[in-house]
């Protein structure tokens, strides 16, 4: 199983290598992102440390929030298969229903890992990196992919069911920007509000965020490895309904 998934996928990386420009969109945009927010927020925004700058803190929440907007359109890949006939063929192929929904998964995440890495990388070369280079690098790209690995998961199930791209892009949209406002993205606090900060809890995105941020600016980051048990959970999760789509979806054929 193993073997085909990462076959299939191959396949779709070669086939996002041959059109760079949404790679490129995807790069630039967290970019474009900290110069845009860091410089907007940076003044109204009061640190609890002043040896910490508020790009440092804006760097891991807009790692994970362009790791969503990435991943959240993953189902776009299986539609475009689907219609080109390409999903007909793997599923004549010798090759596990499971690996499928794998290779489409993973090959989200992989660019989603590529596009963390280019933007810590970026922002430490202008002076915001994180205070531990290595656990900051690491804490960051774990987080991003598991983001990456759930809501991609999300986003192929949903996909296969509608079987078309319009409930796909309005759910993803619909909840990009709760779930962006009730974290700690932006402001590196917690929200003030008290239903907001108890939403935040339950948010995944926010855990991502709060499990690289530690990796940033904690002097004891293990603190903060709750949140990463409730991501792997939450994409465990999200890949078992991906794979009960996809059954669902077989059977109906």
């Amino acid at each position: 199983m193993m073997h085909s998934t990462l076959a299939l996928s191959s396949r779709l990386l070669t086939a996002t290598i041959r059109m760079p420009v949404f790679a490129l969109i995807a790069l630039v945009q967290p970019v474009f992102w900290l110069l845009l927010f860091g410089n907007l927020f940076a003044p109204i925004m009061i640190q609890a440390q002043e040896s910490i700058s508020y790009q440092q803190v804006l760097v891991p929440g807009l790692t994970i929030m362009a790791a969503y907007f990435s991943s959240a359109y993953a189902g776009m890949y299986i539609l475009q298969d689907s219609e080109s006939g390409m999903l007909a063929r793997q599923m004549v192929a010798p090759v596990a229903r499971g690996s499928i929904v794998l290779a489409y998964v993973l090959h989200a995440t992989v660019l989603v890992l590529i596009q963390s890495a280019i933007v810590v990388v970026a922002a430490s070369l202008f002076g915001v990196g994180p205070k531990d280079l290595a656990q900051g690098f690491v804490r960051t790209l774990l987080s991003a992919a598991l983001v990456g690995f759930a809501f991609s998961s999300l986003s192929i199930g949903l996909a296969v069911l509608a079987g078309r791209p319009e409930p796909v892009l309005g759910i993803m949209n619909f909840i990009a920007l709760p779930m962006l406002f009730i974290s700690e993205i932006l402001t590196g606090t917690s929200p003030v509000n008290t239903i907001m900060a108890r939403l935040a809890q339950f948010n995944p995105v926010n855990w991502a965020v709060v499990h690289a941020r530690a990796g940033y600016l904690d002097n004891d980051p293990s603190t903060k490895n709750a949140q990463l048990g409730y991501l792997v959970a939450f994409a465990a999760f999200a890949l078992l309904l991906a794979l009960q789509a996809f059954r669902r979806h077989n059977s109906k054929m």
